[in-house]
């Protein structure tokens, strides 16, 4: 058998063709009559269709057959799964979200537009009986049996793995990506922050990358308000500790609610005052709030390593008034190290002749 599946094609849908796509495979179960039957109106046909195009370039397929009934919306995720995805609501409509890594931020949170006593931090610590390993459980090219691979990360032993059944994948290599991807994340993702904030929360979407700045987390964080900005002269509404060891960054909130920077500063003639290393563009200097009409902008101040968490959104509630609660996840990078690294040869079994 074949699949055929109707594709979009930024206009119209065509008569059904050959896919293998994971993008019209997640679009069938939106629209068809034999599932949600979902209107063009409802889905997010502009970035399903720029992610199509990304998944086929990078070989990423969908190959299964759903053929009894089952819940839309985990039919929808494992679909997602195999591009390291997930099905997500965006306003009206249904979307997808890629796992991938991410360099803008989408919002800078500091003890300034945080709201005071709502900030939690859960560190995720080590057990006796924590899976050491990840078994990916994937469809055999060839033989169409199941097949596993393992994956494990660091000092892992895989004496007790956990075991996830990928569904629609019949390639090892990539079975194994999202294997190491999944248990990076076990071990690397393990602080998780939870805050009240403004209206400004709105504005990051699900895995978006958002920088949390505030004494909870760094000790040698620390957070304020500018006061004005001359040149390289940046005056500020409270004085820094300039003892640490390490070169100093500072970074602003945009009036988008984005960050600006960071910049390399040194101390001026007080501790409230950072000299950048140079002057800001008129780009950079027109995001930052200025006037007496607009609030003062936000500044996050310390080390590299210290100034903010780089974390990403896993969740957010909107609350009554203007109160909106995010949760999120603190970021690493090594979680994507493996996606271009191939799995450890297979073991072949023969069975001796007689």
């Amino acid at each position: 058998t074949t699949r055929k599946l109707p594709t979009w094609n930024g206009s119209s849908w065509t008569a059904p063709q050959v896919a293998r796509s994971v993008i019209w495979a997640f679009c069938d179960v939106l629209r068809a009559d034999y599932s949600l039957r979902l209107e063009d109106s409802y889905i997010d046909l502009t970035t399903l269709a720029a992610l199509n195009t990304t998944f086929e370039a990078a070989g990423v397929y969908f190959d299964n057959v759903f053929d009894k009934k089952a819940n839309a919306w985990a039919m929808l995720t494992s679909i997602a799964r195999v591009a390291n995805a997930v099905p997500v609501p965006n306003g009206t409509q249904i979307s997808m979200v890629v796992d991938e890594p991410k360099t803008i931020p989408k919002g800078i949170f500091t003890k300034e537009n945080i709201l005071p006593g709502s900030l939690s931090v859960d560190y995720r610590l080590y057990t006796d009986d924590e899976f050491d390993g990840v078994e990916i459980e994937y469809t055999d090219p060839t033989t169409y049996e199941k097949a596993t691979v393992l994956c494990l990360v660091g000092d892992d032993a895989g004496d007790n793995p956990e075991q996830v059944k990928l569904i629609g994948v019949m390639d090892r290599t990539r079975a194994w990506r999202i294997g190491m991807r999944l248990r990076e994340s076990q071990k690397l993702r393990r602080t998780a922050v939870k805050f009240d904030a403004g209206k400004e929360a709105q504005i990051p979407n699900y895995n978006d990358l958002i920088l949390v700045a505030h004494d909870v987390l760094d000790a040698g964080a620390q957070t304020g308000r500018v006061l004005s900005i001359s040149g390289t002269t940046v005056t500020l509404d409270t004085n820094l500790d300039w003892t640490a060891s390490g070169a100093k960054q500072i970074a602003f909130r945009s009036i988008y609610g984005e960050e600006v920077g960071p910049f390399t500063v040194t101390e001026g003639t007080s501790p409230n005052i950072a000299i950048l290393g140079a002057s800001l563009t008129a780009g950079e200097l027109a995001l930052i709030p200025s006037g007496d009409t607009k609030e003062k902008p936000v500044f996050a101040f310390g080390t590299a390593t210290e100034y903010a968490r780089k974390c990403r959104v896993a969740n957010i509630q909107i609350g009554n008034g203007e109160t909106v609660e995010i949760e999120a996840v603190e970021d690493n990078e090594t979680v994507y190290s493996h996606d271009t690294e191939s799995p450890p040869a297979e073991t072949i079994y023969t069975v001796p002749a007689k």
